[in-house]
């Protein structure tokens, strides 16, 4: 089976605006704290687009960090609350293994370069991620979904909190 066919990241992330990575010495120190998150998505099935804002904590817990994100969502014509949590496990200054909130795999993750490109395979559908770090107080993490039962692009921007950095 060929790999699901790739959509192009959105232009307006990344090198396309100018910016450059930030190399991340420390995974767990870089992430720890609190972020703002802004979320924008489309779905290429229902033609309709996403919109995300809350707060992103990361705290620390006995496998390395817990990520908790909550916010208001705005998709299609619903709004309403949502959330998400995850493990990332430490491995080592630049490496964490990710985890849904119930233990499952989700993706390993190497900052040390401030740019990583993840992916997820949740049959039949393939998720296709991107992080980059700009600098001490802003990353991104896009991701890209295709396969036959989902077609997203899905762009999150973290900035640190105020008082945070």
């Amino acid at each position: 089976m060929s790999s699901p066919p790739c959509l192009p990241y959105p232009k307006s992330e990344g090198r396309a605006a100018g910016y450059r990575t930030h190399r991340v010495p420390n995974l767990g120190e870089f992430f720890h704290g609190l972020w703002e998150v802004k979320k924008l998505g489309w779905d290429g099935v229902t033609g309709q687009r996403l919109r995300f804002h809350g707060e992103a904590t990361f705290s620390t817990c006995a496998e390395g960090l817990l990520f908790q994100e909550r916010g208001t969502i705005g998709f299609g014509a619903y709004q309403g609350e949502a959330s998400r949590d995850y493990i990332f496990a430490v491995q080592d200054s630049h490496t964490a293994e990710v985890r849904f909130a119930d233990e499952r795999p989700f993706h390993t993750l190497n900052l040390e370069t401030g740019e990583a490109h993840v992916w997820h395979d949740c049959a039949p559908d393939r998720y296709m991620g991107r992080y980059r770090v700009f600098d001490s107080n802003r990353w991104t993490l896009s991701w890209r979904v295709a396969g036959p039962r989902k077609r997203q692009i899905l762009t999150s921007r973290f900035t640190r909190a105020r008082g945070q950095g």
